[in-house]
């Protein structure tokens, strides 16, 4: 289905290669129906695609872009440089949301799977923290010499996601797994890697609320696919030394 252009080894299972500038362009599945998937492992707006396209059992290629070096061709892929990006043939979504709402409408290809719980309050509640949680921890991210004022910002955020939290099990106390649930997971996840770097507590060491989401959530299959608080602790530490290494 799906063949590399001089892909380079791969030094153990767990890692995956984000292509970077001078590599080759991969040979794409043919066929209107493939859904190529252009993402990258240290980025949460892929990984709430991937949670998504996961949890509803929906088979698809993912091909991963270093975000720090882009590979030539990918500027034909999505002129505008950002993953995610939804190939289904000649078709691209591009914005991560859009291709989750997407993905909920698609069949499951035979894999008996409900959709994702829509809950529009607890969409706009998780995207409203979420645009409080990101910039100071985009700082924290990139800028090590922020990280004091940051730092509390980016706690109060995470303090704020638990009082927010409706009755267990989902938010806004859904019975099942929402998109809302999805597109929280990966901040909390980078904000835990983010823990060990900083040598701080984690985000729900002392939050009972949180402490049973991220309880819920771990029990969710897609999960299994997202980006371990290991890896991003790793992969930070890199960011914040100037050198971001994809390959952890």
């Amino acid at each position: 289905l799906f063949k590399f252009n001089e892909k380079p080894p791969q030094p153990n299972s767990n890692m995956v290669y984000h292509y970077k500038t001078g590599d080759a362009r991969p040979e794409l599945p043919a066929g209107e129906d493939a859904l190529v998937l252009f993402e990258s492992k240290f980025c949460p707006f892929c990984q709430r695609v991937v949670l998504a396209l996961n949890q509803r059992g929906i088979p698809y290629q993912s091909v991963y872009i270093n975000l720090s070096a882009k590979p030539e061709w990918f500027a034909e892929i999505n002129p505008g440089g950002k993953v995610p990006v939804l190939m289904m043939g000649s078709q691209r979504l591009v914005d991560s949301l859009m291709i989750c709402r997407y993905v909920d409408e698609l069949p499951s290809g035979g894999v008996s799977e409900a959709q994702l719980c829509s809950n529009a309050d607890a969409e706009r509640l998780a995207l409203a923290w979420l645009g409080e949680f990101f910039p100071p921890m985009h700082d924290l991210m990139t800028r090590p010499d922020e990280a004091p004022e940051k730092l509390e910002q980016v706690t109060a955020a995470m303090r704020q996601f638990g009082e927010r939290l409706g009755p267990k099990p989902f938010i806004g106390g859904a019975q099942s797994v929402g998109l809302a649930d999805l597109i929280a997971y990966p901040a909390v996840a980078i904000a835990t890697g983010l823990a060990s770097v900083l040598d701080c507590p984690e985000p729900a060491a002392s939050d009972t609320a949180l402490a049973g989401w991220l309880s819920e959530m771990q029990a969710v299959k897609a999960t299994s696919a997202a980006t371990k608080p290991v890896e991003w602790g790793a992969f930070l530490k890199s960011l914040r030394a100037g050198n971001p290494d994809y390959s952890v």
